[in-house]
C-alpha cells in the first residue's frame, strides 16, 4: 500500500509552500483512513509518491 499525493503544478506556490501543502494533505488523509488501512499503511512502511 502507498499514499499518492498529486500536486498541480500552474498554482504558483514556492518550493517550499508546494512541500507544506503535501504534508497537510498526507496527514490529512492518513488522519481520515479506517484504522484498518492506516494500520496497513504503516506496517508496510508509509511509503509515499509525490
Amino acid at each position: 500500500m502507498k499514499q499518492i499525493i498529486v500536486m498541480r503544478a500552474d498554482l504558483n506556490m514556492s518550493r517550499g509552500k508546494i512541500a507544506a501543502q503535501a504534508c497537510h494533505a498526507s496527514l490529512g488523509a492518513y488522519k481520515k483512513a479506517n484504522d484498518k488501512s492506516s494500520k496497513k499503511w504503516e506496517s508496510e512502511g508509509e511509503k509515499k509518491w509525490f
